[in-house]
Formats: structure tokens, C-alpha cells, sequence
């Protein structure tokens, strides 16, 4: 259930990140709306119908599409997540608490995730995390 909590937490963050994003592209999008509309009234004149090919709307169509395009894959915004965390960021990614990972680490080896030290600090490889995880899954029987 812990793991089902942890991905629904990940994907509104995500969702938000996006959202904010988007918001920055909608700002950044009027701007150069507005920005094309006063060029076009300095460059035309009041009477901008003339040029049907230079309409505001159609010209901010392809700048959205342009810039929608260049938009990053959402597997590529993926790529760029932490590769080491700390206890505190395992045990939420685990659906465990931090004692337990200090107990697993006690215990030996065979017990819980790979870590590593740095000075008294304990980081816990993101792949290491995913791999523990994976190998206590309980395939159901048909």
C-alpha cells in the first residue's frame, strides 16, 4: 500500500510541476502576443485586416505549436531525477520509515536496500531502491 501512496504522491508532483510549467508557458505566450500586436500595428498600421496571412490569432497558433513542439518528452524529464537519496527520502520512496532502514542497515546485507557513506551521512542509490522493491514482489497465482 506504502508503494501505491508513494507513486500517486510522484505523479501529483509531477501533475503540479507540469502545471506550473504550463502556467510559465501561458505568461510567456500572452506576452509575446501582445508583443507581435504592437509590432504589427507599428509595422501596418491601425489598419493590420489588410494582411489577412498576419492575423494575431493564426500567428500565435504556430508560435504554440513551435513552442509545444520543442516541449521535453515526459521520459526525458524523468531522466533527470535524483540518482542518490537520503534516508529520510528512501523511507518515504519505500513506504517505511526511517528506523526500519536504520534496523535493515543493522541487521546485514541481506535485509534491506545497498547504501552507501559519505562521513556519518547514508545514501541510498534510487536504482538500489527500485531493485529491493522489485525483488519482494508477490507474483499472484493464476
Amino acid at each position: 500500500m506504502g508503494t501505491s501512496f508513494h507513486k500517486i504522491e510522484r505523479a501529483k508532483e509531477e501533475l503540479t510541476q507540469l502545471h506550473r510549467e504550463f502556467s510559465q508557458l501561458e505568461k510567456r505566450m500572452s506576452s509575446l502576443h501582445e508583443s507581435m500586436g504592437r509590432a504589427i500595428k507599428e509595422l501596418f498600421g491601425p489598419d493590420r485586416q489588410a494582411y489577412p496571412a498576419l492575423e494575431e490569432e493564426v500567428f500565435a497558433a504556430r508560435v504554440a505549436e513551435a513552442v509545444v513542439s520543442r516541449l521535453p518528452i515526459p521520459s526525458q524529464v524523468s531522466a533527470t531525477r535524483k540518482q542518490y537519496v537520503r534516508e529520510k527520502e528512501a523511507a518515504a520512496f519505500m513506504g517505511t520509515s526511517v528506523a526500519t532502514l536504520r534496523r535493515w542497515r543493522m541487521l546485514g546485507s541481506n535485509h534491506g536496500p545497498a547504501f552507501t557513506r559519505i562521513g556519518r551521512m547514508v545514501m541510498y542509490p534510487m536504482a538500489e531502491l527500485e531493485d529491493h522493491m522489485k525483488a519482494g514482489l508477490v507474483l499472484r497465482r493464476g
